[in-house]
């Protein structure tokens, strides 16, 4: 399809101790639940929604396959992020659907930033993406893979196939590189910051 911004991803999936439930309350806290609750043979159950700001996310709910192994590590998930365009209605769609509460890093009309959690374990950010997103481009999910070196990642996703659309960049959060991998799914990676 000409213009489809969808082609191949990466997507992000919550933990759910009950998927149907979970697509329940998507659909109650104004989100659009667009592949119902299903199993995946032993390992689990799977939905995915849009969230009410139009962000694509997936719920799992594991049995066999628990989900990751590894995590906030070089060559796993360090963090996971929404570029929201309606962050005034995402913020309260994640706490009716998975409890979540908030942490403001930023509350200003130039940079709204909300850091979620389930008690004291830090879960994602939510950003105000609206003025900075192009165009066209609908509120969507990004997730972060650690690495040692930032630059040296980009050399060899470079030698693998992939590109670096978004060279890196030092910040308080370590050293950033927006990359795709040779299906053109981007994602981002960055060295870990002890915070």
């Amino acid at each position: 399809m000409e213009g489809n911004p969808y082609t191949n991803i990466w997507s992000v999936y919550m933990s759910s101790v009950d998927a149907a439930e979970s697509a329940v309350k998507a659909a109650e806290a104004g989100g659009t639940v667009i592949l119902p609750p299903m199993p995946v043979q032993a390992k689990g159950t799977v939905a995915m929604f849009t969230d009410s700001a139009g962000a694509v996310v997936g719920v799992w709910q594991g049995e066999q396959h628990r989900g990751f192994g590894l995590v906030d590590e070089p060559g796993a998930p360090v963090w996971f992020e929404s570029f929201s365009r309606d962050y005034n209605a995402a913020l309260p769609f994640y706490s009716e659907v998975f409890g979540w509460t908030y942490t403001l890093l930023s509350d200003t009309a130039e940079f709204r930033y909300a850091q979620g959690r389930s008690g004291e374990h830090l879960l994602a950010g939510i950003m105000d993406a609206d003025r900075v997103l192009p165009d066209g481009v609908p509120s969507f999910w990004q997730f972060y893979f650690g690495v040692e070196d930032t630059d040296a990642a980009c050399e060899r996703i470079i030698a693998l196939g992939g590109q670096v659309p978004r060279p890196p960049m030092d910040s308080p959060f370590g050293r950033l590189a927006g990359v795709t991998d040779p299906m053109g799914a981007t994602f981002q990676i960055t060295t870990l910051v002890e915070q």
